[in-house]
């Protein structure tokens, strides 16, 4: 999976290469002239150590190194400051463009997904995976390759200076290092768990939150904060766990840090006595180490950060590879009259508990067609299928005489205008509602609509009319939202009409005012009513009655009835089909 997180970066890299190429130069300068500066200051260092011995200060000498020294320090700073600003740049755009691509992966990604995942959970990889990946990108990854580079350049000049002296500081650090891994490892398990049982608790805080009055309705307050208690243990320990293996990894480096000091003194000072080591030789050598261990400490710092942001990033790839809708369609439809042929339809959600076992059905263009029958009869599933939101187990459906497996599904789609049972609005203007994605629609137009979908009184009653954006703060009820759902798809105009349980959240006034509404701009449309109230299939043309996944009754209202089979029982029981 690492591998293909690094590949993947590359792909999203790619455009900003010349920003991540300018950054990592920069940055490489910068820490390269660090590796410069403690044999400078060796070389002031042994200007005075030499005026001890001659009792003549050569200031001159001293003050041409100590500016050089400065230069470097100045070129340094500049360069690494600018390395780290190009990063930055590149990281974030990078990051910009991996956010628009999982909005885009949620457009392709099979609908199933989304019946066996939590919402909480997707909306984490969204927000709080793709922070966290930004941070690990965008500052620490360039620091921890950059103090990699002084390191490996500090090590390589400490083997010149004195290689025994550079041995025994570099063994002491390995095994630090050593030990560091494995803390590191364990880290990276630790956080996975933190980020996925974190996806949880925000699934169900957000479930929480949507439900809320149902909850106090049905005084559910306690069972809920009881799992609310639950899951928020269970990620307190996940994230105890995670940050303790990653806490502790800065000061066991402080403590290599000053046992490596040790070794190099214990050392150095028994090769002074011998003759073989200049004080000044001993001042650069720990100036280096210092450098090793600091950069050290700051690249097991930055891991800290890289862990949690590749644990994100592990979780943003595999939603990126989830399986996505096929859509080999290439065919246009010619024309648009609504004629519809379910052909031997049979699909399961799940499988092996098939829905739909062996459906078929005709309808002709133009036809009002009702679908009702009890609860998990297939009803919602049939529309599912026609907008090709999942795909046949088995069988064909074709609209105007072509399959839609070979119709390109944004094509498809322009031939159906749908109304939901659950109302979708989104904040903005209620004119940007009901337009939505319908193109070059004037005044006139919309007034239109917006009068036969019995909302101009909702309209007149708000501060700027067609312009007042729906947020929390304006009092727009279900039903109004639901009215506006229905003017969206009048104004849409697709020659077949879907309208699943739409009239379910208004009173029975309203519905009657959209019921002529609806009716109206059915004519000469194919529509597909599922019925929630019986006064919306009366005067259905056909009427489908599903139970087990299987039409057991075909015709209108009173033919259906006259029949006393289960259309009757539905009937005279009084219920809604749902």
């Amino acid at each position: 999976m690492k591998n293909n997180i690094f590949s993947k970066i590359a792909v999203f890299g790619q455009k900003y290469k010349t920003y991540f190429v300018a950054g990592i130069v920069l940055g490489s300068i910068g820490s390269l002239l660090n590796v410069v500066i403690p044999n400078m200051i060796k070389n002031i260092a042994a200007l005075i150590s030499q005026s001890l011995y001659t009792n003549v200060m050569d200031f001159d000498a001293i003050r041409v190194v100590a500016i050089k020294t400065a230069v470097v320090i100045i070129i340094s700073f500049i360069a690494s400051y600018f390395g780290a600003w190009c990063l930055t740049i590149a990281g974030q755009n990078m990051v910009k463009d991996l956010r628009s691509a999982l909005n885009d992966k949620t457009d392709r990604v099979k609908m199933n997904y989304f019946d066996t995942t939590a919402l909480g959970d997707t909306v984490s990889r969204m927000t709080d995976d793709c922070d966290a990946f930004s941070a690990a990108i965008s500052s620490n990854l360039g620091k921890a390759v950059f103090s990699l580079i002084i390191v490996l350049g500090c090590l390589i000049v400490t083997f010149v200076i004195n290689p025994l002296l550079a041995f025994c500081s570099i063994a002491s650090i390995l095994l630090g290092l050593f030990i560091n891994a494995s803390f590191a490892k364990m880290g990276t398990n630790a956080i996975k768990e933190q980020r996925r049982l974190l996806g949880n608790m925000n699934g169900m805080i957000n479930e929480s939150i949507t439900g809320h009055m149902l909850i106090k309705a049905f005084n559910g307050e306690e069972e809920v904060l009881g799992q609310f208690d639950e899951k928020n243990q269970d990620l307190s320990r996940a994230l105890f766990k995670s940050q303790f293996f990653i806490s502790v990894l800065t000061p066991f480096m402080d403590f290599v840090s000053n046992f490596t000091y040790v070794v190099v003194c214990l050392v150095s000072g028994i090769m002074i006595i011998l003759g073989k080591m200049q004080i000044e030789t001993i001042v650069a050598f720990i100036l280096y180490i210092k450098m090793v261990t600091s950069n050290l400490t700051q690249i097991i710092q930055a891991l800290g950060s890289i862990q949690p942001g590749i644990a994100c990033g592990e979780r943003i790839m595999e939603y990126l590879e989830l399986e996505e809708e096929t859509d080999e369609g290439r065919e246009n439809v010619s024309k648009t009259e609504g004629d519809v042929v379910f052909r031997n339809v049979r699909f399961g959600y799940v499988e092996g508990q098939i829905v739909l076992k062996d459906f078929s059905a005709h309808i002709k263009p133009g036809m009002k067609v009702a679908i009702v029958g009890p609860t998990g009869a297939g009803k919602s599933t049939l529309i599912n299928l026609l907008m090709r939101f999942y795909e046949l187990n088995s069988g064909s459906i074709i609209v105007d005489g072509v399959p839609i497996k070979d119709i390109p599904r944004s094509k498809l789609h322009d031939l159906f205008a749908m109304v939901l049972q659950e109302t979708w609005t989104f904040k903005g203007s209620i004119r940007e509602n009901i337009v939505y994605s319908t193109k070059n629609v004037d005044d006139e137009e919309l007034e239109g609509v917006i009068e036969r979908a019995g909302i101009k009184f909702l309209v007149d009653a708000m501060p700027d009319g067609v312009d007042t954006v729906l947020s929390e703060t304006a009092n727009v009820s279900s039903g109004q939202k639901q009215l506006i759902t229905i003017a969206r798809a009048m104004l849409k105009n697709s020659p077949i009409m879907i309208l699943d349980e739409a009239t379910s959240s208004v009173d029975t006034r309203t519905e009657k005012l959209i019921q002529k509404a609806i009716d109206d701009m059915t004519k000469g449309h194919t529509s597909f009513v599922i019925a929630h109230r019986l006064s919306t299939i009366k005067n259905a043309d056909v009427i489908f009655v599903l139970k087990d996944g299987d039409i057991v009754e075909t015709g209108n209202h009173e033919e259906l009835l006259d029949a006393g089979g289960f259309y009757s029982e539905l009937y005279k029981a009084g219920l809604d089909a749902t």
